[in-house]
C-alpha cells in the first residue's frame, strides 16, 4: 500500500487548468500554488508511456474519461489502494485493488 501523500502529474495538470481559467489565478499564483501542493505529496507519479497506455485500456474497461483515467492509471502504478475524487464514481472498484472513494460522500 502507498503512503497518502501520492500525486499524479494529471491532477497537478488539471488544477493548474481549472486555477488559471476558471478562477482566473496568474501563471506565478498557479505555479506557486504547485509547488506548495508538491511539498505535501513527495511522490509524484509521472505520466510516462506505460501510464498512458493503461490508462487507455481503463477508459475503454471503465468507461471513465481519459483523463480520469490518466490519473487511475497512475495511482495503480503508485500502488494505492484508495483514489479520493468527488467527480468519479464513487465506489467503483478498478481492477480489484484501487476503490474510487469521494471524500464528500454521506
Amino acid at each position: 500500500m502507498a503512503s497518502a501523500d501520492v500525486i499524479s502529474v494529471q491532477a497537478l495538470n488539471e488544477f493548474a487548468h481549472v486555477a488559471s481559467r476558471k478562477l482566473g489565478m496568474s501563471w506565478a499564483e498557479v505555479s506557486e500554488s504547485i509547488a506548495l501542493i508538491r511539498g505535501f505529496c513527495f511522490n509524484v507519479i509521472p505520466i510516462g508511456t506505460d501510464v498512458h497506455e493503461h490508462g487507455l485500456a481503463i477508459a475503454d474497461r471503465y468507461q471513465v474519461s481519459f483523463f480520469d483515467a490518466l490519473m487511475i492509471a497512475a495511482a495503480l502504478s503508485a500502488e494505492c489502494d484508495v483514489l479520493w475524487s468527488e467527480d468519479m464514481h464513487h465506489g467503483l472498484l478498478i481492477d480489484g485493488r484501487l476503490r474510487i472513494t469521494n471524500p464528500f460522500h454521506a
